[in-house]
């Protein structure tokens, strides 16, 4: 039996914590950041999909307590962009887009004149890898698909299959059996869903945060 590991790790961007918080005052000096972020080796680090900065929470917000979504809405969402992967890779090797590679990678991940060359630059400026790379279209086509998961849940969550209309009225009426336990969204989906978009890769680009800080 195959089983699927992820593994998730936390460390402050600097020794004293304070780097990115304007109530402190950052006190590291330039060998002593050196020498903390050497610890986490260049090749350990493209290894890692998502590099994600947590900011101190402001009083005023812990004060009016949790807003955005909710743990119901995201997990609709995540189902709903899972169900998407799903179809589109029935009968192939991959279940999720993290499995993409070669030619499934550029046939999933293709990218406009537009896309190529905001992701060109940044491969440049940033002096990315090709492992890097590769994470970052993999980040975009999930980030596509989650965003189209969020259209199709609004235009069609009340509705059952082949009866949506809007975004939904796009969507494939198949419905693939959960892979991994639990429930799909009761929702239609596509089985390709939406193209990556530059804003897709910038956001993508900024899950990657320790790739930008190398420089």
């Amino acid at each position: 039996m195959r089983y699927r590991a992820g593994c998730l790790q936390e460390r402050k961007p600097y020794p004293c914590g304070y780097r990115t918080d304007d109530r402190h005052t950052c006190t590291c000096l330039g060998p002593a950041v050196q020498r903390y972020r050497a610890r986490l080796s260049g090749p350990l680090l493209d290894r890692i999909d998502l590099h994600v900065e947590v900011p101190a929470v402001p009083y005023e917000d812990l004060r009016g307590g949790l807003t955005g979504s909710t743990s119901a809405e995201m997990r609709a969402r995540i189902g709903a962009a899972r169900a998407v992967q799903s179809a589109r890779y029935a009968g192939t090797n991959c279940r999720t887009n993290a499995d993409l590679t070669g030619k499934l990678l550029e046939e999933h991940c293709a990218l406009g004149p537009d896309e190529h060359a905001f992701l060109e630059g940044a491969v440049h400026a940033l002096a990315l890898s090709a492992r890097a790379y590769t994470r970052i279209l993999r980040i975009a086509r999930t980030i596509a698909d989650l965003e189209w998961a969020e259209r199709v849940l609004a235009d069609g969550q009340d509705a059952e299959y082949g009866g949506a209309t809007g975004a939904a009225a796009d969507v494939a009426e198949a419905r693939p059996e959960p892979s991994g336990g639990g429930d799909v969204p009761e929702v239609p989906f596509m089985g390709v869903a939406g193209p990556i978009r530059v804003s897709h890769l910038a956001e993508a680009i900024n899950c990657r945060a320790l790739d930008r800080e190398r420089l």
